[in-house]
């Protein structure tokens, strides 16, 4: 198991609501795991602007207000959604977030050049991701962002009850 597939990291750092959408857009993970994003796409010559939301929230939150006031600026809107979080299957393990980002990237299946990628809190997380496997994306976009994962994790667990 990697240490960031810990179950105490997933338990003490992630705080997942069930708040499902009703209409989701269903992204089938590698390991067949299924997230419920929500996609608005309205036209492809547009970028699409991909959302990794913040610890607490979930997709349904944004949806339809804040999505509606992204696609007013120009864009598509491709909200991801986590493992555990807003119906999706899953437990909400750090490493297979991270790991999931290639995942929605596939299943989007766009161009770098095509594609902003936004990450909130963390969000953040993620969008790094992202962004450090596609050297030609279109732009990054970070609110609150995390600087240090493993001091944010070092305030909730102590290395020791990880078993190093």
């Amino acid at each position: 198991m990697r240490v960031l597939d810990h179950p105490l990291i997933a338990g003490r750092y992630f705080f997942p609501r069930p708040d499902r959408l009703a209409e989701p857009t269903a992204v089938t993970c590698r390991d067949g795991t299924v997230l419920n994003c929500y996609h608005h796409h309205t036209d492809p010559n547009l970028l699409t602007l991909v959302h990794f939301h913040g610890n607490g929230e979930v997709v349904a939150d944004y949806v339809p207000d804040y999505v509606q006031a992204l696609a007013s600026l120009g864009v598509n809107v491709f909200m991801a959604e986590y493992r555990g979080y807003g119906g999706s299957g899953g437990q909400p393990y750090l490493g297979q977030l991270l790991d999931d980002v290639a995942d929605l990237r596939a299943h989007l299946g766009l161009a770098g050049a095509r594609t902003l990628v936004y990450g909130r809190s963390v969000g953040s997380m993620m969008a790094i991701e992202w962004a450090a496997t596609d050297p030609t994306l279109a732009g990054l976009i970070l609110e609150s962002g995390i600087a240090d994962p493993l001091e944010r994790i070092r305030l909730r667990i102590h290395p020791s009850e990880l078993g190093s």
